[in-house]
Formats: C-alpha cells, structure tokens, sequence
C-alpha cells in the first residue's frame, strides 16, 4: 500500500515538471476544420517577450489574507499552491493540515476551514486531490475530495451527501484513481475519475501508461470511459483535466493535444501542441547532478483557459532558453508561462522580469510586481506571494497600492492574494 502512494505522489511531481518540456508536436488540423496550433517552437524563437497585463485586464487588486490561529497558511511556497475559487470565496488548500481554508475574495477576510480527516461516517483517512463546482452558498454547491480509490462529495455548508467508491480490489495489478473531477454540466453528482494501469515491457524497457476517464455515479457505477495511452521510458505522465466555464478539458498525457469533453461519447480536439526543434526538451530528466538542468518544484496547477488565452505552466531549462531567462539562473520560486492567445491564435513565452528576477506578465497597471497566471475563474486571475516577499517586491515597485499593503504585513502574515481582473 505504502508503495501504491510513493507511485501516486511521484506521478503528482512529475505533472508540473513534464507539462511544458514533454509536449510532443502532432497535427494541426483535421477534416473539415482547422484546429488551432499551440507552437512552442514559434514562442521560443519569435515571441519570447514582456506581455503587458493592461492587454487582457482592466484592474489589479492587492488583497491580504487574513491571519488568526484558524487561517495560518502552510503551502510549501507560491508555486505549489493548490487553489479554486467561486464568485465570492477562495479556497486554498494547507499543505501540512489538509484543511481547505475559505477566505473571502475581495477582502481577503477569513470565512472557515474545512476538513473531515478521521474513521466516521462521513470522513476520509487521506487527502489526495480535490475539486468542488458551484457556490459555495448555493444549493447546487459540490465539494469532492479523493481518498485512495473513493470520493466524498459534500455540499452546503459541507454537509456529506455520499461516497463513491472506485474499489478495484487489487490495488498492485488493476487501475489506481488519482484524481476526481465534478462533471461541471450535470446537475447531478457524477463524477469523472482518472485512473491509472500501468504494465512495464521488459523487452522494451519502456512502460506502458493507459489512462482512464471513467464517468461514475453516485454509487461508484461505470457509465462510460475514455482510453489515453502513453508510452515513455522513464517517468508516467498522467492527463491533465481542467474546467473552463461548464466544460471539462483535457491535455493529453503525451502533451500534444487538448480536448473538450461534453460527455464521453461527445469529445472534440480544440488544439494541438508542438514543439518543433525544441521536441528534445520533452526527453531531459530532471536532475540536481545532470548538467544543464536542475530539479525544479512542481507547479499544482499547470494549465488554464480564460476567454483571451490559455496558460500552460511548467519549468524549462534556463540554459537551453537563454531568451527566456536572460542568461541569468533559475529562481525555483516560480514557473515559466507560456500563453496562447485565442483571437491572435499566436503563443508567447514570457520573459523574466531582471529587477524581480521572477517570470510573469508585466503590471503596467498599478507599476507593480509581475503577475503569475497560477489560477483563473470566471473574469478573474489569481496569484498568491508569500507576505515576505511580497515586502520585498513592494519596495522595488512603483505601485502605491503594494506599498500601502506591504506596511501591513509582518513576516508572519499570511500571503497576498492578488486579483486580475480580466477586461
């Protein structure tokens, strides 16, 4: 059992690590339509720049969250923040307590925690992956969280409403479940599972990866599934799913491809992704001893869609985009972003900002430090900076704003929410 949890937490790592750098190309169209082409190559080469904030938003908010006993964050550092939203609440998962803590968005003030760890009815002994839908004052709200190969669904006011479980008995030979996803247009509680088989080819020396999107009722019953197979030598990258609006999505596990999912007899190919001569990136294994690369942290979310662009976040070796990085180190703090941008259909890979020495896009806005698209919902975009840091940046900046939050702050606060709002 111990071991089946070491896989899942190393497939966990190696999402964010692989998303950017094990994109595969494939083709840019099909019959009867032109599907739109993510080029990484293009980014790298031709669009490897400083993308103003002003050109997709209207508005900068620099927001503090609150801190009491109840809402002090542990998050392993901004980049591995684990972060949904709703019209009016933030939901931010503590690393170190598993409780998801519920601040309010626009001020930031501390509303409650939520956790049911424990052996009752209607608690879960472990925390794996988690996703809710709907407001969290609604009726129709839904919070899922995945423990092993089941799921809790709780709703208003985090009343348990059911379990669904996913047994498939023997845990070393049969599909494990590593992620749960709400299905975003069913009123109903169904859910999607990813599940994950793996079968190593000794002649080969290469494994062999099918992942599963299973749609489940509310009693754990199969109603239909989707096969993603990928094949790779070395590490298992699992499929990527995000929702956008009332739809689900996903990037495949060989990173070539993003689908749409109405159901899953109804599924439409929306991108493709290449890398061109730059495919080779895909094959570096993350190292702190092999030269040219280093062992980068994981990002927990590595891709998102607002109505201007898609975001896909993940780390790429600065000695082999020297453009991107301006021929300066690697900071582990943050994450490279590469942005497609729907009505120019043109990708753009952001630059390091060198007076931050940090990667994101530039806040012609207020003057103040670069934005990091780490999480989007509705018109909103959303970064969190450790309070530290975000002193620190507010001293370099010209924003008024940040200055103003920063004398507030204490190297003991909590981080700083900071809210684009999208035009």
């Amino acid at each position: 059992m111990k071991w089946g949890i070491q896989i899942y937490i190393m497939e966990h790592i190696l999402i964010g690590l692989l998303l950017v750098f094990s994109l595969l190309g494939c083709g840019s169209g099909k019959a009867g339509g032109h599907i739109p082409l993510i080029d990484l190559e293009d980014a790298f080469d031709n669009n490897s720049e400083y993308v103003n904030l002003s050109r997709y938003c209207k508005s900068i908010e620099y927001i503090p969250l609150e801190t009491n006993y109840e809402s002090v964050l542990d998050i392993d550092g901004v980049t591995k923040v684990d972060i949904r939203a709703d019209s009016n609440s933030i939901f931010i998962k503590n690393s170190q307590t598993n409780a998801i803590v519920v601040f309010s968005n626009k001020t930031g003030k501390y509303i409650t925690s939520f956790s049911r760890m424990g052996r009752g009815p209607g608690e879960y002994q472990d925390f794996y992956f988690w996703d809710l839908k709907g407001e969290s004052d609604s009726d129709n709200f839904r919070l899922a969280i995945h423990c092993m190969n089941s799921a809790f669904i709780y709703g208003k006011g985090y009343l348990f409403l059911h379990k669904i479980d996913a047994d498939y008995g023997d845990i070393w030979s049969s599909p494990n479940v590593f992620k749960v996803i709400l299905a975003p247009n069913e009123k109903c509680d169904y859910i999607y599972t990813l599940d994950c088989e793996r079968n190593f080819n000794l002649q080969s020396g290469r494994t062999e990866v099918y992942n599963y999107l299973v749609k489940r009722d509310t009693i754990g019953e199969t109603v239909s599934r989707l096969i993603d197979k990928r094949v790779h030598p070395w590490q298992w990258p699992m499929t990527e799913f995000f929702t956008y609006g009332k739809t689900l999505k996903y990037l495949t596990s060989g990173r070539d491809s993003i689908f749409a999912v109405k159901d899953i007899g109804n599924i439409s190919l929306e991108y493709t992704i290449s890398l061109g001569r730059y495919e080779y990136l895909r094959a570096i294994v993350p190292s702190a001893e092999k030269k040219g690369t280093v062992y980068y942290e994981p990002a927990e979310k590595s891709i998102n869609e607002n109505k201007y662009f898609i975001a896909l976040t993940g780390y790429l070796p600065a000695s082999d985009l020297p453009q991107i990085y301006l021929q300066r180190g690697y900071n582990q703090r943050c994450p490279s972003f590469i942005l497609y941008d729907k009505k120019e259909q043109k990708t753009f890979a952001l630059k390091r900002l060198p007076e931050y020495d940090f990667i994101g896009m530039v806040d012609d806005l207020e003057g103040g430090m670069p934005f990091a698209p780490v999480y989007m919902r509705f018109n909103k975009m959303y970064q969190l900076v450790d309070a530290i840091d975000f002193i620190e940046y507010a001293q370099k900046s010209n924003s008024q704003k940040m200055k103003q939050v920063a004398a507030t702050l204490t190297e003991e606060s909590n981080p700083v929410m900071v809210v684009a709002t999208l035009k």
